[in-house]
């Protein structure tokens, strides 16, 4: 059973029959190529991703993040390997598929496999739950965020190498299941979209079908296009009680403590347990914080295009705290329906606003108070026309859930895959059919 050598720390405990014990090093070539020419400050900015790679940072952000003068920031070439020290245990570590070439922070780490190593195979071998563990039993530094691994520490893990053949055959039945994973997060995309699109439609026009807007009484408002009949108000004026931040504690190491959302949990609108963290925030501090059935959440800091995202809570009593980065609004019933409000926050004049009014740089996540929140305009249908509308958009909701969940059972099933095949838990034959 291998063990730390000087060959590196191994990330497996045991090498399997006709593979070789390597490092990362004998697999990887260090490149530091910067973008000194004006030709290579011409190529594309990348952003480096968790779960889609090495995209495009136009589209990511609706601005632009890195800074003017990029000569300092590192080129990556289509096949090469990237990483964030800082949250490559998080996986935030990716093999550059399109376009030919970019640019990335300068902050990043880039490696070009050597001869004979397929980067698809490295893509692959660097997101093993081993792997990733590795990374993070690696990362040094006391803040949860800013833990980074050493250069020379990855260049130390060690892996188990199968034979070119076999390694072959491993990147094809991986890569047809990365295909079937990216077929269902763009059908994610597609029903978030329709989500929308749906909402913006309600929001603005309550039940009238789109083919008959063009013959319905609408007024240009202060946030775009609404029907005649209804009323433009403040958000502050339809709250029962004043607008509430959260707090923020420190993470739990031991997994026990106070369950506290993620700020994901507004911005992917989805509050299930994948969403919370356990903190020691003091439970007399936050005893007015749980989450309660119709409380909205607004985004009070965030990147400056997603400063202000709103969604509304529709679970359990108790089930979670709130953090300090979000504000807590509970309207009047009476006068307004929680969902229908939480959707008309997120009309695209509405978002602008609170991009617009938000303070501070792309670098310190730009931030809104409550001032700003209280006075963002809604339009306001009658009461029985907001639960109308809301119930509409929940139907739409329902798709989105139900694909979020194939997605998350086929994206688990990748990454079993991906441990056996790379383990050498389950072996391949050339018989093996990946279509």
């Amino acid at each position: 059973m291998p063990d730390d050598s000087s060959q590196g720390l191994f990330a497996l405990s045991e090498v399997p029959d006709g593979w070789d014990e390597v490092a990362l090093d004998d697999l990887l070539i260090a490149r530091d190529v910067r973008a000194a020419t004006p030709e290579l400050r011409g190529l594309p900015v990348l952003s480096l991703t968790k779960t889609r790679g090495l995209i495009l940072q136009s589209e990511r952000f609706a601005y632009r993040v890195a800074r003017e003068d990029v000569s300092d920031y590192k080129v990556v070439r289509a096949g090469w390997l990237a990483y964030n020290p800082y949250v490559i245990w998080e996986g935030a570590i990716h093999v550059l598929r399109t376009p030919a070439a970019g640019l990335v922070s300068p902050v990043y780490e880039i490696w070009e496999p050597r001869e004979g190593i397929d980067p698809l195979f490295i893509d692959q071998l660097v997101k093993a739950a081993w792997m990733l563990a590795m990374f993070h039993r690696l990362s040094t530094g006391a803040v949860r965020r800013r833990r980074s691994i050493k250069k020379t520490d990855f260049q130390r893990i060690g892996v188990a190498l199968p034979p070119p053949d076999e390694r072959e055959l491993i990147v094809k039945a991986l890569d047809t299941t990365r295909k079937t994973v990216d077929a269902a997060r763009g059908s994610l995309a597609a029903a978030e979209g329709f989500k929308r699109s749906v909402s913006v439609h309600l929001v603005r026009y309550g039940d009238t079908p789109h083919r008959a807007v063009p013959y319905t009484s609408v007024v240009e408002s202060e946030i775009g296009p609404v029907r005649a009949d209804r009323k433009v108000v403040e958000l502050g004026d339809l709250l029962r009680e004043p607008l509430r931040n959260g707090h923020s504690a420190r993470e739990s190491p031991d997994g026990n403590g106070i369950p506290t959302l993620r700020l994901t949990a507004v911005t992917k609108d989805d509050f299930s347990r994948r969403n919370i963290k356990m903190t020691q925030a003091d439970p007399s501090r936050v005893k007015n914080l749980w989450l309660q059935r119709g409380d909205i959440f607004i985004e009070r800091a965030n990147t400056r295009e997603l400063v202000g995202t709103s969604a509304v809570y529709e679970g359990d009593a108790d089930f979670a705290i709130f953090p300090d980065l979000l504000v807590r609004a509970r309207v009047d019933e009476a006068r307004a329906d929680s969902k229908y409000v939480a959707e008309a926050l997120m009309l695209p004049e509405v978002r602008t606003y609170f991009s617009t009014s938000a303070k501070g740089t792309a670098d310190s996540m730009p931030k809104i108070d409550q001032t700003v929140i209280s006075r963002a305009l809604i339009p306001l249908p009658e009461p029985d026309e907001q639960r109308r509308v809301a119930e509409a958009i929940r139907t739409a909701d329902r798709r989105v859930v139900s694909e979020r969940q194939y997605l998350d059972a086929i994206a688990s099933l990748e990454e079993s895959l991906r441990d056996q095949l790379l383990s050498g838990t389950v072996r391949l034959t050339p018989t093996d059919d990946f279509s």
